[in-house]
């Protein structure tokens, strides 16, 4: 049983390039652990975007750590180099970089910036892994990678989450704290499936990229701002600026899901100041992509849109 367990863990460090892999019980105990196990100074700061599941504010606030909530980029939707330095101050000792809605942030220039200040690095892959950026795997950048395996997760098994690291001696106090806490351990059921479906994780990655590329060439209407890039997205995020509300009680009655992910996390402290974020929070409604989403569901939701703004 430990022979195979070792050699299940391998196929996810071999992919990710990562010396070790701890597996929890979701993506939030990794984020939890992952900075717990950094032994950050107590209350220091940690800078998080402000578009990102609330989860994210949580694990830094369960860790003992004083979030920092910086802006981000309209055309990414993620917290980039220029939303980290207006925040950025030396108290700070940690950053977790978001792929939000799994479109890749400039992970790349986080992290040379995180090398040159000294500053821990939490790369949030849970909504992007399967994907590349300049050759390199998402969960493979910072200090720690946190990966989950729940829902409409890039693998979905039913729950669980992951921790990938270099670093030895962090490595060490991972397993302690895992070996300690059976909680934070990940389920058989889900451990199971993960390894059941390790192997078609590029796929559905494709799968995903396939149904944004529906999406973005089947919407006519020049009233939405769509992304420019076809990624995997978690769910493909579409700027409406008129008649959101209208748009989504009209969905609802045809029976077509929209999402609103997610709100902004500015209003969740006196300080921050965040108008992209407090924008796209007025103004985002998301598309689903996940390899189950049917082509029916799919044409129906295209229709849907260029007749609603087309009339």
């Amino acid at each position: 049983m430990e022979i195979e367990q070792k050699k299940n863990i391998a196929k996810i460090s071999d992919y990710f390039g990562r010396d070790f892999v701890f597996l929890t019980n979701n993506g939030t105990y990794s984020l939890i652990l992952a900075l717990v196990s950094a032994s950050l100074p107590p209350k220091s700061k940690v800078i998080i975007p402000s578009i990102c599941c609330p989860a994210v504010l949580s694990a830094v606030q369960m860790a003992d750590l004083n979030p920092v909530i910086a802006d981000v980029c309209k055309e990414t939707f993620c917290m980039e180099i220029a939303d980290i330095k207006r925040v950025y101050d030396k108290s700070c000792s940690a950053i977790i970089a978001v792929h939000s809605f799994g479109r890749p942030c400039n992970i790349a220039d986080i992290e040379r910036f995180c090398r040159k200040k000294g500053i821990f690095l939490v790369e949030d892959a849970c909504l992007a892994y399967g994907q590349k950026i300049n050759s390199k795997k998402l969960g493979s950048f910072g200090d720690v990678s946190v990966l989950s395996f729940g829902y409409d997760k890039p693998l979905d098994c039913g729950g669980g989450g992951a921790i990938l690291t270099n670093q030895k001696q962090l490595s060490i106090t991972l397993e302690n704290i895992i070996k300690s806490n059976p909680l934070v351990r990940i389920s058989d059921k889900s451990y199971v499936t993960l390894f059941d479906r390790f192997g078609e994780l590029d796929n559905l990655a494709k799968i995903r990229i396939n149904n944004v590329k529906k999406y973005l060439t089947g919407i006519k209407t020049k009233k939405l701002i769509l992304p420019k890039n076809e990624y995997a997205f978690w769910r493909l995020p579409l700027i409406i600026e008129g008649y959101r509300e209208l748009f989504l009680q009209k969905a609802q009655k045809k029976g077509l899901i929209f999402t609103t992910h997610y709100k902004s996390l500015g209003g969740f402290s006196t300080d921050a100041f965040t108008p992209v974020s407090d924008y796209l929070d007025r103004v985002l409604i998301n598309l689903f992509t996940r390899p189950e989403t049917r082509l029916e569901v799919i044409k129906n939701t295209i229709e849907f849109i260029n007749e609603f703004y087309n009339d």
